[in-house]
């Protein structure tokens, strides 16, 4: 018995070492890319800036973690900050999940291939809510495949009511994480008809999801509609075309050899008893992709919380491979990781320069426009919109002063306009609406004009410059490579798979800073 103990204390011990130096490793490698990106995309400022400006669209979990330290490094340094710690936490699930399904081999090569995969790296410096998704997507799934294998009962409703508490914390993130819900109903309901009790306890870890709908509400939240709209005529149609890219493309997601490794795991690998992780992984699986074709926008960023499962068979492939080779021939097991982590970098290294710059000629332009405004005096206006009006029903209502702003049942906001030039400008800044174009409401001499291609420069300049004698003060460029999906200025492809048929392909992006000189002499 104390021998069985002081082994088991070691086993422990030699676990909690090895998962302590992926954390610092994960930890020194993230925190050193959070320079690496010139700006943010449009909804990763939203979430930013969310409690001031309700938009109706992001759960508050995110926007809370950042809040706290915008007041220390600004907000956008606060937002890159949570998403570098969490992406780093986010390896301690997945080590214990691939640990308790596969063994401690399996784990140490899932979280080698998720230090350095390409989809991993790329949100992990970005203020988006991917990391700290996925952190309690994991730890969620990983309390629930223990509430599944251990035989304590205890042990299993404690594990069972955090599965809960984590699931939702998740959805208080992205609200894609309210379907893990029903895994924990379903055990729930096998532990009743195992024991004729019903878990209470366990159930308990429930009730937070309770906060989800009160939020909504709070906020009027605007996901159904979206849904509605972007599903389309035919349903099934916006399904196809953006799912059957998806499962063409997971392999290309992956990298290639982290895609074989998973094939091997598969097919090869086998779980513990009671902690089979293949059924989650397909409920998993199958809801993301109906629910993100559906939703139609083709990124693969939705589908990091797969990513991470996969990775774990991924490891687990790595493992029976290394088996295999310590029979047959030892010499060549060391360069089974190499290969892998040499082909992932390779990617990452492309998937970050590529991604870099997007956004960037919106920012720099908005800070020189801020500064200039500020010498001369005039104010900054901008083409820049995200969402077009909505009628609203009723006034906003003001939670906190000047930080909680929510509806509470009516339109927070009517319209989504110059959020990232307001942002990088640290000043208000006016959307040149129709009235502008027809003249309704003058410009004033002095006024600069901040005008991205991507919003429409080349049709809106011809008719501002027959109104206004307009100088061009400064131009900004922004050059991406979608070597995984990003913005494009290719007309029609942004969100979509053809983004694919163009990850080579430059998409270069402009932004010009126009002084207004006054009215057009007529």
């Amino acid at each position: 018995m104390r021998e069985n103990r002081r082994i088991r204390r070691a086993q422990v011990l030699r676990s909690g070492t090895t998962l302590a130096i992926f954390v610092g490793i994960n930890l020194l490698l993230r925190l050193a890319l959070t320079p690496l990106n010139q700006a943010e995309y449009t909804d990763g400022i939203l979430q930013l800036t969310q409690f001031a400006n309700q938009t109706g669209i992001y759960p508050p979990l995110y926007t809370a973690l950042t809040w706290p330290f915008a007041f220390l490094v600004g907000p956008l340094w606060a937002g890159r900050l949570v998403s570098a710690v969490f992406s780093a936490l986010a390896i301690i699930p997945i080590y214990l999940l691939a640990k308790r399904s596969f063994g401690a081999r399996a784990a140490l090569f899932a979280s080698l291939i998720y230090t350095v995969a390409p989809v991993s790296l790329r949100w992990a410096p970005r203020v988006m809510t991917e990391s700290v998704f996925c952190f309690f997507f994991w730890f969620a799934c990983e309390r629930l495949i223990t509430a599944r294998a251990t035989r304590n009962p205890e042990e299993t409703e404690s594990a069972l009511m955090w599965s809960g508490v984590l699931g939702a914390l998740a959805a208080l993130t992205r609200y894609q994480g309210v379907f893990l819900a029903p895994p924990v109903l379903a055990l729930g309901w096998v532990l009743y008809r195992r024991t004729g009790k019903v878990p209470w306890k366990g159930l308990m870890g429930l009730i937070p999801y309770g906060l989800i709908p009160l939020w909504s509400a709070a906020t009027n939240t605007i996901h159904g509609g979206q849904l509605t709209e972007r599903m389309g005529d035919v349903p099934f149609m916006t399904f196809l075309l953006n799912g059957e890219p998806f499962v063409l493309l997971f392999p290309y997601f992956l990298t290639y050899p982290v895609a074989i490794l998973v094939t091997m795991g598969l097919c090869k690998g086998r779980p513990r008893p009671r902690a089979s992780l293949l059924p989650l992984t397909v409920y998993v699986f199958s809801v993301l992709l109906v629910l993100q074709s559906l939703f139609g926008s083709f990124q693969e960023r939705y589908f990091l919380p797969l990513f991470g499962l996969f990775f774990i068979y991924g490891g687990l492939g790595m493992a029976v491979l290394d088996h295999i080779l310590r029979r047959r021939q030892p010499w060549l097991r060391p360069y089974v990781p190499i290969t892998v982590v040499t082909w992932c970098v390779f990617v990452s290294f492309f998937v970050l320069l590529g991604g870099r710059q997007a956004f960037g000629d919106i920012r720099f332009a908005s800070e020189f426009a801020a500064r200039t405004a500020n010498e001369e005096g005039g104010r900054i206006f901008t083409n820049e919109i995200y969402r077009a009006e909505r009628a609203p029903s009723g006034k906003t209502v003001t939670l906190i002063p000047g930080v909680l702003n929510a509806s509470l049942g009516v339109s927070a906001s009517d319209a989504i306009v110059a959020n990232k030039v307001e942002f990088f400008a640290r000043r208000n800044a006016f959307y040149l609406d129709n009235e502008y174009y027809e003249g309704r409401l003058p410009l004033r001499k002095g006024d600069l004009l901040v005008m991205s291609q991507i919003y429409g420069l080349e049709a809106q300049y011809p008719v501002l410059s027959r109104l206004y004698d307009l100088e061009s003060v400064a131009e900004f460029n922004a050059r991406v490579y979608p070597i995984y999906p990003d913005i494009m200025s290719i007309p029609g492809t942004a969100q979509n798979p053809a983004a694919f048929l163009y990850r080579y392909t430059p998409q270069d992006f402009t932004t010009v800073v126009l002084r207004v000189n006054g009215p057009r002499v007529q």
